[in-house]
């Protein structure tokens, strides 16, 4: 007679084993409780951010520091005036930048809140707290070098997370854990991160200082929403 294995006792062996190396108390190193709504979630509110780009980074750095204003710069990390080399036109699309930079800032100057994304695989699901790692750090955010300012030498920005650990667990029912698994065993995701800026640390790299105000996780294989921590 051949005996089957029970499904529900695998899936439970899978998600204690890929939790392994999961802290199991509070100890040096080990993840602050699961974050968890804190606020109702509104799906809408995600639409409404903008993403952190690489000049929005970079004015934001500069309004929160002492460091000079790379007006030039920036100016010829516009679409029409980056690797414009001949004197004449790149004079003529100089003319037209600095309105538009101008208009960038103060759009920048205008924002509270801004969107970054992040991809990411989840840590193995902790059954003891109901969470998964999103394996957040302090440097997770996306960095930019010369290659996102036209090449320019001297510029490149940073951003850090000064909370990261507020959100290093995030809280994910075991049912929804066990539909996410079953199709995506590499628990690859996308985190959404609700920032806003907490300061600037002059470089180099220059770094903007942002905290996460809230999480969302969802699933990169399938797109459904696995957890929204609503702001905290």
């Amino acid at each position: 007679m051949v005996h089957r294995a029970n499904p529900a006792i695998a899936f439970a062996t899978l998600l204690l084993a890929s939790c392994a190396g999961v802290p199991g108390h509070r100890g040096e190193g080990a993840p602050a409780a699961p974050a968890t709504p804190a606020a109702p979630a509104r799906a809408g509110d995600w639409e409404r951010l903008e993403p952190l780009a690489p000049i929005s980074v970079a004015l934001l750095f500069h309004r929160s520091s002492d460091v000079p204003f790379p007006e030039v710069e920036l100016a010829g990390t516009l679409p029409g005036v980056c690797r414009v080399t001949e004197p004449e036109a790149r004079k003529e699309a100089f003319d037209g930048a600095w309105e538009r930079l101008r208009e960038i800032d103060r759009g920048v100057a205008a924002r509270r809140r801004w969107l970054i994304t992040i991809p990411q695989a989840l840590g193995g699901y902790d059954l003891r707290r109901g969470a998964f790692p999103t394996g957040l750090a302090r440097d997770s955010a996306p960095a930019f070098s010369r290659v996102h300012y036209c090449g320019q030498d001297g510029m490149s920005y940073a951003v850090a997370l000064t909370n990261w650990k507020d959100f290093a667990l995030v809280a994910v029912p075991e049912a929804r854990a066990r539909e996410f698994v079953r199709g995506n065993g590499q628990r690859e995701a996308t985190l959404d991160l609700e920032v806003e800026v907490a300061g600037a640390q002059p470089g180099p790299p220059h770094t903007l200082l942002v905290r996460v105000l809230r999480v969302r996780l969802r699933d990169a294989a399938g797109g459904g929403e696995l957890a929204d921590t609503g702001v905290r």
